[in-house]
Parts: structure tokens; C-alpha cells; sequence
């Protein structure tokens, strides 16, 4: 606590000091404490899916497919800054062919990646055996595979 209680109070003599002073603070400030909500968020997110649904059983039940879904494969680059020569280099990543089937059990819906052999095997309308989970907190439906 002593940490933050230094960091607050390193900014507060910012605001203080001179104007130019005070609005570099200012910005520093308001970039920090907006730093911290998305990391503090995000955090809470995280804990909030893991308590969500780790440990709880998994069940299976009939369903039935929605729709299905396929993404072919592509590759995109990002631009990643190497240091040693000053230079942003180009740095690719592939994303192969996703194959996504939307299944509805009866007590709610989700969507699950396949393979592509199943995903062919099966059609919008047919009946299939998904394994799923039951959020204790959200009551949510996580399907975590299927099978025919």
C-alpha cells in the first residue's frame, strides 16, 4: 500500500509544480489511473469465467445444429519493433482453417470448433450429442465438444 500511497503522491507534487508541469501530471495521471481500471478489469473478467465454470461437471445432452460456420485459413502481419536495428519488422501469423458449428441443446445454445471431417459429416438440422458445462454464476451453457 505504501507503493501506491508514493505513485499518488509523486503525481499530486506534479500538480502542484509549474503549469506545464501540472498538465503533463494531469495526462500522466489520467493515463495511469485508465491503465489500472482496464487491467483491474480485465482481471475480474478472468476470475469471474474461472468461478464461472472451473470444476463444474460435464454433462451431455442431444442437440440439435443451428448453423455452421467456416473461416478459411489466412495470414496476417503485424508489425513488431525490433530494437537491435530500429526497424518495425513485418511478423506473420497464421491462422489456419476454423470450422465452427452452432448447437442448441434445448436449455440454451452455444457455438463449438470442429474438425473439418465432422463438420462435413453433419447439416443444419441434425442431431448430435454435446458434451456442455452449466456456469454456476451465469447459468450460461459452455458446449466443450461434440460428437455425433
Amino acid at each position: 500500500m505504501r507503493f501506491v500511497r508514493d505513485i499518488i503522491s509523486t503525481f499530486g507534487d506534479a500538480l502542484i509544480d509549474w503549469p506545464v508541469g501540472t498538465i503533463i501530471g494531469s495526462i500522466l495521471f489520467l493515463l495511469m489511473l485508465a491503465l489500472v481500471v482496464i487491467l483491474v478489469c480485465l482481471g475480474a473478467a478472468g476470475i469471474y469465467h474461472l468461478l464461472d465454470f472451473f470444476g463444474m461437471p460435464v454433462a451431455s445432452r442431444e442437440g440439435t445444429v443451428r448453423d455452421k460456420a467456416f473461416r478459411p485459413a489466412y495470414t496476417e502481419y503485424i508489425y513488431v519493433y525490433n530494437a537491435a536495428t530500429k526497424t518495425s519488422m513485418p511478423t506473420p501469423i497464421f491462422h489456419p482453417d476454423r470450422w465452427t458449428l452452432d448447437v442448441d441443446i434445448g436449455i440454451g445454445s452455444d457455438s463449438v470448433d470442429v474438425t473439418g471431417s465432422f463438420y462435413e459429416k453433419v447439416v443444419c438440422g441434425s442431431s448430435i450429442v454435446a458434451q456442455y458445462k452449466v456456469g454456476r454464476i451465469s447459468g450460461r451453457i459452455n458446449v466443450t465438444g461434440v460428437r455425433a
